[in-house]
């Protein structure tokens, strides 16, 4: 995957994605705790690592940082995914947490997987709650796969008057030399997804 990012972001694993085989088995357990944590599914040491993180970005300086989260599909999906990692960052730094400050202007917007990957620009990205004016803000996801969602809120947050922001992530999406699986249908997708 070529990820092209305008602003500087951080990763702890190479995540190769689902649909390659002849993974080892290394990369299997990568994508077993990077599925386990979309699914709000991940232990003290995942949230251990990001507080590490946000600690090393701050330097000292928590009054003038913020951390927020990358817009999910819809928000149900967000609080599902992040609101126990929001709650230990909360607890364990000092910088304040915003699990709400962006969503998607379309709410029922399905997912990338679905629709296929597409450019994203600030305009398709909504700020709920405006606490960024003057801050540095560390942005959150899981997976960073081509850098199109982060780059647009980033964007968006810099309309919105943010100064200084980085990308926080559990993976890094990569292209290794392997096969690929043969590709879903829309209806095997939706079925795994809702099943």
């Amino acid at each position: 995957m070529y990820i092209k990012s305008e602003y500087p972001f951080r990763w702890r694993y190479e995540y190769v994605p689902t649909f390659y085989e002849g993974l080892t088995e290394e990369q299997r357990k990568i994508q077993r705790t990077v599925l386990d944590f979309k699914n709000g599914d991940y232990d003290d040491g995942i949230m251990e690592w990001f507080r590490r993180q946000i600690y090393k970005m701050v330097k000292g300086e928590e009054y003038v940082w913020v951390v927020c989260f990358l817009p999910c599909t819809n928000d149900v999906r967000k609080h599902f995914r992040f609101q126990k990692l929001a709650a230990y960052l909360t607890m364990h730094t000092r910088v304040p947490v915003l699990l709400d400050t962006f969503g998607f202007v379309d709410e029922d917007r399905g997912p990338s997987h679905i629709e296929g990957k597409r450019a994203i620009s600030e305009t398709e990205i909504a700020l709920h709650l405006p606490d960024i004016f003057v801050k540095n803000v560390i942005l959150i996801d899981d997976i960073i796969t081509t850098g199109r969602l982060f780059n647009a809120t980033a964007k968006a947050a810099e309309l919105a008057g943010a100064n200084n922001i980085r990308g926080l992530f559990l993976a890094k999406a990569i292209q290794p030399a392997l096969p690929q699986k043969p590709k879903k249908t829309h209806d095997e997708w939706y079925l795994e997804e809702w099943c």
